[in-house]
């Protein structure tokens, strides 16, 4: 497990390291299935997008993290925290699974459970929640207990409609008392 930040049971989260910006990582941010329920890119990804990013991620006080199975260290997705609000003590969570082998086999869900964990035990956060029109990722959250808080009607265009994203969250008090995956 190189340069390992948080370890799970099937997988662990490091840093992006300058290896995994690569073409199979450009594949994943142009692919439209990948992006389907995601904000939807209007131009193409290219290596120095990827690179503008990460540069961003890491001044911004964000903590971007490479998704890796433990059995063959392959990258197979990205997870972040951020925007933090420190004062508030909340942040967003995102994920992005690119390796479409990888769907579908419960790696989102130790993903979300472990850079959640890692929030409220060492990042000290108070709450953590995100957005998604995702069936999958609602799955998950749901399983992990978040609450759904409410959701922007209409906001993302996909498949010639329009879908509403809905919003969950989980405070500390609540994964604690839940903390099984």
């Amino acid at each position: 497990m190189k340069n390992s930040f948080i370890i799970g049971k099937r997988l662990y989260l490091r840093p992006v390291s300058n290896e995994d910006v690569n073409e199979r990582y450009l594949c994943w941010l142009n692919d439209p299935s990948v992006l389907e329920l995601r904000s939807r890119k209007v131009f193409p990804a290219d290596i120095a997008d990827i690179e503008a990013f990460r540069n961003k991620q890491k001044t911004s006080g964000f903590i971007h993290l490479a998704i890796v199975l433990r059995e063959d260290d392959r990258h197979i997705g990205n997870i972040t925290l951020g925007p933090i609000n420190w004062y508030h003590r909340h942040g967003e969570v995102s994920i992005l699974i690119g390796e479409k082998d990888a769907w579908g086999k419960g790696y989102g869900r130790e993903a979300v459970f472990l850079i959640s964990k890692h929030a409220f035990e060492n990042a000290n956060l108070h709450r953590v929640w995100s957005a998604s029109v995702n069936p999958a990722f609602i799955r998950i959250v749901k399983y992990l207990g978040w609450e759904k808080e409410g959701e922007y009607r209409e906001a993302l265009w996909c498949k010639d409609k329009y879908l509403s994203v809905e919003v969950y969250s989980i405070l500390k008090k609540e994964f604690i008392e839940n903390m099984s995956l």
